[in-house]
């Protein structure tokens, strides 16, 4: 279910024969990590653990925290402690968060600039780049990363992800909206809503619609009015591509194909959500 931001790169490790890669099963049910399957044995030579604090497409939050906490318990007991990692793209200024041991954040996802950041307070981490800096050269930023810093976007991460933290719960109210989506959708089309009774990001539904007949690509590209929507299945002239995310969280092809993941904003109100119900409708009849 992670992003391919942080797939591609460890595949592309693994291939390397630089690591191996111990996938963690999702619970069908909720679309959360089941840690607790993982074997010591794994546990005794692991490097790094890295989960998405909250996904894109379901919208499911992970309990990080809980589950790194778990999970460093066991790996005290045998003697050695990785590196604990979150993708909280998604999650930074919808949800609070707190920085267990390192986070990715992107500065588009929260009103500042197209720019990405690890946030961190584990000094293991940093002493780290200190011998295998991101960049080498004249030794910028203590040595972590070389290059003339962009000071213009530094600043403006900064404030943004500043405004981000304190005024998260703004984005409660967007949930109310979610909810009445959701509703109208599963009541009107016989849509069906995916982990509606997990945690979730108060902005994101992923919906499907088993009763249409054609995919949910199809159904989307009919609906010209709605923009802040996507779906699980990139259309290509050699053929289809399900969402890997969907399916790694235990859906099928078949309900993957027939998925769309809807994005709410602040500034989105009751009637627009009207609207996008009756272009569903419209579409449905097309």
């Amino acid at each position: 279910m992670e992003h391919p931001s942080i797939l591609k790169l460890l595949e592309y490790l693994e291939n390397q024969q630089k690591l191996l890669i111990h996938w963690m099963d999702i619970s069908r049910e909720t679309g959360i990590v089941q840690h607790e399957t993982i074997p010591d044995e794994i546990l005794k030579d692991t490097c790094l653990v890295t989960i998405m604090q909250a996904n894109n497409e379901t919208g499911v939050i992970q309990p990080v925290n809980e589950i790194f906490e778990y999970l460093k318990c066991k790996c005290i007991i045998n003697g050695y402690l990785p590196i604990f990692h979150s993708d909280a793209s998604q999650a930074i200024g919808r949800i609070g968060i707190e920085i267990f041991d390192v986070i990715t954040v992107t500065g588009h996802k929260f009103g500042g600039p197209c720019i990405a950041a690890l946030l961190t307070k584990n000094t293991q981490f940093l002493n780290f780049f200190e011998t295998n800096p991101f960049f080498y050269g004249g030794g910028q930023e203590f040595g972590y990363r070389s290059g003339t810093e962009n000071l213009p976007m530094i600043a403006g991460l900064s404030v943004a992800l500043e405004s981000a933290a304190k005024n998260y719960n703004d984005f409660e109210k967007v949930s109310l909206l979610r909810d009445y989506l959701e509703k109208q959708l599963l009541e009107k089309f016989g849509a069906k809503s995916f982990y509606k009774n997990s945690s979730r990001l108060p902005n994101t539904a992923s919906i499907c619609f088993p009763s249409y007949p054609g995919l949910a690509a199809d159904l989307l590209k009919k609906c010209e009015n709605i923009f802040a929507a996507s779906t699980g299945a990139a259309c290509h002239s050699n053929g289809i591509t399900i969402s890997p995310c969907l399916l790694a969280c235990g859906r099928s092809i078949e309900e993957a194909s027939k998925t769309i993941r809807f994005s709410l904003g602040k500034e989105n109100t009751k009637a627009q959500i009207d609207k996008v119900v009756e272009e569903i409708a419209k579409a449905f009849e097309a």
